[in-house]
């Protein structure tokens, strides 16, 4: 049987791995491995998911944020920003059940703080 070299493999799992949030991947890259830590605050909320992404809108807008994107539904949302120097923050709600959402905050690969500063300034707005 022939085997696959792990740049190979690094290659093709890599891309099929990225989209999880809040993990560790790593991927063996010739003779050493790369690390990439996608990190990001959670919370559970009282308000739909067009209530979160509209706070999410709102604080942007304070921040001085560039929108990308939004859009929500009754169901779930999905609001994309950038920082001044080009960081992407991403915001994205689900609807747990009624009038409850989980909204989950990223900035960039790994900034927890400014993450954690947009979720509580969301909720302050719902």
């Amino acid at each position: 049987m022939k085997k696959i070299s792990p740049t190979l493999a690094a290659a093709v799992l890599l891309p099929m791995a990225l989209p999880l949030q809040g993990c560790l991947l790593a991927a063996a890259a010739g003779a050493g491995a790369a690390y990439v830590y996608l990190s990001s605050e959670k919370a559970e909320v009282e308000a739909t998911p067009r209530q979160v992404v509209a706070a999410a809108e709102r604080v942007m807008d304070r921040m001085d944020l560039s929108v990308e994107s939004s859009a929500s539904s009754a169901l779930d949302g999905l609001l994309v920003a950038r920082t001044a120097t080009g960081e992407r923050v991403r915001v994205s709600v689900s609807s747990k059940e009624p009038g409850i959402s989980a909204v989950t905050v990223r900035v960039g690969l790994a900034d927890d703080t400014a993450a954690g500063r947009i979720l509580e300034a969301i909720r302050d707005r719902l």
